[in-house]
């Protein structure tokens, strides 16, 4: 009762007949333990586990290798060895990342191309906490020789730089 098991080998929902609509495709050895919460999906991988004993519902892990997930709207997306921890409506992108706060996204690198935005352009703030307590170099010969990467940020004074030599 309560789950839906797609092809794949070795998979298993473990669940009441209240945690309804709980699905796996694909993959092997993916399980979810769903005492009453309705809604989860693991789409293929090996290992993969939303463990969503109470309330939880609407986890998803696609792809992957060993991850877990339990909280309430999260998710997974491949990688391996990530674990959401009861964290909810918060998600994970890349290998080896538990996450730490609710409704925030984790990823090890992100590479943005065009623009960030937050909220209303008007009152967003982008904050380089990391650039303003330490990175002051008088110019791109000091900022290499203290370690910052080439494109990467680092100010002198009041001035935000980026290597580029």
């Amino acid at each position: 009762a309560g789950g839906f098991i797609g092809g794949g080998s070795c998979n298993l929902i473990h669940t009441t007949t209240t945690g309804v609509a709980n699905t796996i495709v694909g993959g092997q050895c993916n399980c979810i333990c769903a005492t009453i919460a309705p809604y989860n999906f693991i789409g293929g991988g090996c290992g993969n586990f939303i463990d969503a004993l109470t309330a939880e519902c609407s986890n998803v892990i696609v792809g992957g290798l060993a991850n877990t997930g339990s909280g309430t709207l999260s998710g997974i997306l491949g990688g391996v060895n990530n674990h959401i921890n009861e964290h909810d409506c918060s998600f994970i992108i890349g290998a080896n990342i538990t996450s730490t706060a609710n409704c925030t996204t984790f990823v090890n690198n992100l590479n943005i191309s065009g623009s960030i935005t937050h909220g209303n352009a008007a009152d967003g703030f982008i904050i380089l906490t990391h650039v303003s307590e330490s990175l002051n170099f008088a110019d791109d010969t000091a900022a290499a020789a203290g370690g910052v990467p080439l494109g990467g940020l680092y100010r002198s004074g009041n001035v935000i730089s980026i290597r580029i030599e």
